[in-house]
């Protein structure tokens, strides 16, 4: 059975949160959960809405669930979860955020829960 990929209108951002084991599933709906990045149970990611996001969701859909963030959720999540990839630090000095980001213009933390909520071409 085959589903319309229904994409939506207004969102571009959606959080997404790995709330099942992957022990035993089929190694492309593994695959898909790695590349989206959700390798531990609980961990959540914010995923610009695309075409192709959206079809890895439908994949995964069983083993996630996500949902559209506005400003003030997106804000709330960076303050109070928000780590680096680089380091696992918490993201709260600007120093950090400035020498990772500075070449993409985030230079303020405030400018970085601006980029995530309103996904921008450095995204």
């Amino acid at each position: 059975m085959s589903r319309a990929l229904e994409m939506p209108d207004k969102h571009s951002l959606t959080f997404v949160i790995c709330m099942e084991r992957i022990e035993g599933v089929s190694l492309l709906v593994k695959s898909t959960i790695m590349k989206l990045g959700l390798k531990k149970l609980f961990r959540g990611i914010f995923v610009k809405v695309t075409p192709q996001s959206v079809r890895m969701l439908l994949t995964v859909e069983p083993y996630v669930t996500w949902g559209f963030p506005n400003l003030r959720s997106v804000r709330g999540l960076i303050l109070k979860r928000g780590q680096a990839k680089i380091k696992t630090v918490p993201l709260t000095d600007n120093t950090v955020i400035e020498e990772h980001l500075g070449r993409f213009g985030v230079v303020f933390l405030e400018d970085l829960i601006h980029e995530i909520a309103f996904p921008g071409k450095h995204f």
